[in-house]
């Protein structure tokens, strides 16, 4: 009896045994695979090992070419396409990387076997645009960017090292010196992609690159050198939704109360309910404090919190920077909140040159009533910008679903507040507001005046073709970015791709002000219409047809014929040439930065290929303008303050070259054009025939060592490609919609 006792517990026990064995034995084999980002190549056996290495010198070759790209609903899907021949390509795992919980995730639920061209679909998060890992039967593992579902892939000659974790990496010098490399070291190659997009392993740094340590030291390899990542990631500096222009502007509103805004003649602002609004900022300087007159009696602290609705009878005072009708993001040097909803006579308790900026969205009701949220945590003034001091670069992203009634705040791609009201509820949608970047107010309007303090109960907006300025109770001061108006409330993935550089749900975009795509034109008071001012010598023979010779249109990227802003004017003039201690590049949603005295002064080009689809809005012949300057001369009498800098560009269109140039010491030299007349009378113009789509790529590169002995600050980077449709008069920017990357399927 004791016997059987025995043995049933032995039983027992093994099967309890064999059930612990079956549960880690997955994660096992899981750790396995993913604790070592680099491509395992250690084998006793030799055959293995060298089918280890033709699997990857045949996916090199395209063998298959492995593309990962996201569609418009921001479903990440593998592309895999043989280009000479089909090798089986035996899958085990594929990955994503959680960014939040910093590990990698299953992307897709089993083993895949590709036999021939396919498409595989990701179980990704919606939006995701990370890296995914790609880890095969022999081992081996490839690592592939997420591409954008619109806009150029435009990549830098710039590498980062990041994601350092156990084994810091190491370079080698062909002397056997070993340099020790920190998280952000930068790798400055001297042509595009010629590393991986991303990298991993052993990397053969090419002869000429310069490595930039995070000390400010620059290394030289003029012979090359052996970079040894260990469990590290080296990545490419890449814009994924680019277009055109590229350059280091940012607009200024500075001190005058500077602004853009629509105009009487055309429709004045989008009249949404559900919306998103995404500003880039930079504030600086005096900003008036964000004060809501709150008719609230839950709302008993002047001290900022999260999640909370603010309700007010009254707009909120502040730095408005984008405004969109009957929403707005707003900054401030500062916060308050009365709380009996009747203005307060006695002095502001706070000064408007505080130390530190807070950030809100508000939206107005259909009744009026004034709803707004804050972020508790102030930006601090960090540096300086325009010798003034001022906060860092920052996305802020504001939105509203009236559908829940949920309002959001997000701070560079993270959520800041929530709050969700009633569902079904309505916006104002006022349709003779103006939308706004910069001011929303000029001063007229019904208003109550209390002592120094104007309080409005509704925003008029500030129209873009006035002489006038903005009121300083709300007012920006600072310089900003690109503006986008969704006709959506974008979920956190989709912001949180925006910060990264993608533009999710591109069909929802409203508008788009690049905030570099500025031109000097004609405005016709008449009739809204306008002409580039390069293409009028002259003003029209009745001055009163036209605002002035000097006013200045942005255009929407998204449409040019609809709600493009104008650049308030007299006092109150926006400069696009705004200095600030980074290099900012901008050429998409986000911008590629670095620090400028890395380069300043010194002999190192840095080089931005832009590759894609290029659509023509119809059949027929297109005469193309390649700017290496601003469209706005008037401003700055043709040339930026500190000068241009050095640019070269080499224009492909389906594998042919169409176009080279070069901007040296502020002069011009068109060495190719396809149509000859244009070469020999050094004119920056191409012409091609667009029966569909064409594979462009642009070859764009600079370098910061100018020959200005008055230049003391850092030279103005610029490059544009614009065209000239069947039946135009005059050049257009290329709207955001013709711009696409290869191979995009839905």
């Amino acid at each position: 009896m004791e016997v059987k006792k025995g043995q049933a517990i032995i039983i027992i026990f093994m099967i309890i045994l064999l059930m612990i064995v079956s549960l880690l034995l997955p994660l096992i084999l899981l750790q396995s695979v993913t604790k070592s980002f680099q491509i395992e190549s250690g084998s006793s056996s030799s055959v293995v090992l060298a089918e280890k290495e033709l699997q990857i010198e045949e996916v090199n070759n395209g063998d298959p070419l492995i593309k990962v790209y996201q569609n418009s609903q921001g479903i990440d899907y593998i592309k895999f396409e043989y280009i000479h021949g089909i090798t089986p390509l035996d899958i085990e795992y594929i990955f994503y990387y959680d960014y939040d919980k910093a590990e990698w995730l299953l992307a897709y639920p089993g083993s895949y076997i590709v036999s021939g061209n396919t498409t595989l679909y990701l179980y990704t998060p919606p939006y995701y645009n990370g890296i995914i890992e790609i880890i095969t039967s022999l081992g081996n593992a490839f690592y592939l960017p997420v591409q954008s579902s619109i806009g150029l892939t435009t990549c830098a000659n710039i590498y980062n090292i990041t994601q350092v974790q156990t084994i810091t990496p190491i370079l080698i010098l062909p002397n056997g010196t070993s340099i020790t490399l920190q998280e952000g070291t930068l790798i400055i190659t001297p042509e595009p992609n010629s590393l991986p997009k991303i990298a991993t392993g052993n990397v053969n740094i090419p002869a000429g690159s310069t490595i930039i340590l995070t000390n400010g030291n620059e290394v030289s390899v003029p012979k090359g050198a052996i970079l040894e990542l260990g469990n590290s990631i080296l990545i490419q500096k890449c814009i994924e939704s680019g277009y055109f222009p590229i350059s280091s502007f940012l607009t200024g509103y500075q001190s005058d109360n500077d602004n853009i805004g629509t105009i009487p003649l055309e429709e004045r602002n989008p009249q949404l309910q559900t919306q998103t609004l995404v500003q880039w900022f930079i504030a600086s300087g005096n900003i008036y404090p964000i004060k809501i007159i709150s008719n609230s009696p839950s709302t008993k602290t002047s001290t900022p919190q999260a999640n909370v609705a603010y309700y007010s009878d009254y707009a909120p005072t502040g730095g408005y920077m984008l405004w969109s009708g009957d929403a707005g993001l707003i900054i401030g040097g500062g916060f308050c909140v009365n709380n009996n909803n009747k203005p307060s006579q006695s002095p502001s308790p706070l000064n408007p040159s505080s130390s530190q900026y807070y950030l809100a969205f508000t939206v107005q009701l259909y009744n009026g009533t004034w709803v707004t949220i804050v972020d508790p945590n102030p930006l601090p003034q960090i540096g300086n910008e325009n010798g003034q001091p001022s906060s860092a670069l920052t996305l802020a992203v504001g939105t509203y679903d009236a559908q829940t009634g949920t309002i959001a705040l997000y701070i560079n791609g993270t959520l800041v507040s929530e709050v969700k009201l009633k569902p079904n509820l309505m916006l104002n949608a006022s349709a003779t507001s103006f939308m706004d970047v910069g001011s929303v107010y000029n001063g007229s309007g019904n208003n109550i005046l209390l002592g120094n303090n104007i309080l409005l109960k509704s925003l008029p907006g500030f129209s873009g073709d006035i002489s006038d300025v903005g009121n300083k109770e709300y007012s920006f001061n600072g310089t900003l970015g690109p503006s986008f108006i969704y006709n959506i409330s974008l979920t956190s993935a989709q912001i949180k791709a925006l910060y990264q550089g993608q533009i999710p749900s591109p069909n929802n975009i409203v508008v788009l002000w690049s905030q570099n795509t500025a031109e000097e034109v004609y405005l016709n008071t008449k009739t809204g219409s306008t002409e580039p001012a390069y293409y009028t010598t002259m003003p029209p023979s009745n001055p009163s047809s036209v605002l002035s010779s000097e006013a200045v249109e942005v255009y929407n990227l998204v449409d040019l014929s609809n709600l493009n802003g104008f650049w308030g004017w007299a006092g109150a003039i926006p400069t696009a040439f705004a200095p600030f201690s980074d290099i900012v590049i901008w050429g998409g949603p986000s911008p590629v930065l670095f620090n400028p005295t890395l380069i300043q002064g010194k002999n190192i080009n840095i080089t931005f290929e832009s590759q894609g689809l290029l659509i023509p809005k119809e059949p027929g012949n297109y005469i193309f303008s390649v700017n290496f300057t601003d469209n706005v001369p008037i401003v700055e009498n043709n040339q930026a303050p500190n000068g241009y800098a050095n640019e070269w560009v080499v224009i492909y269109i389906n594998g042919q070259k169409v176009f080279e140039g070069k901007y040296i010491d502020n002069q011009l030299n068109v060495l190719y054009s396809n149509v000859y007349y244009f070469q020999q009378r050094n004119m920056p113009e191409f012409s091609y025939d667009l029966t569909k789509a064409v594979n462009l790529t642009v070859i764009f590169t600079f370098n910061l060592d100018v020959k200005n002995e008055n230049n003391q600050g850092v030279p103005a980077i610029y490059f544009n490609l614009m065209w000239m449709p069947p039946g135009s008069q005059w050049f257009q920017y290329i709207p955001i919609t013709s711009l696409q990357p290869f191979y995009i399927i839905e």
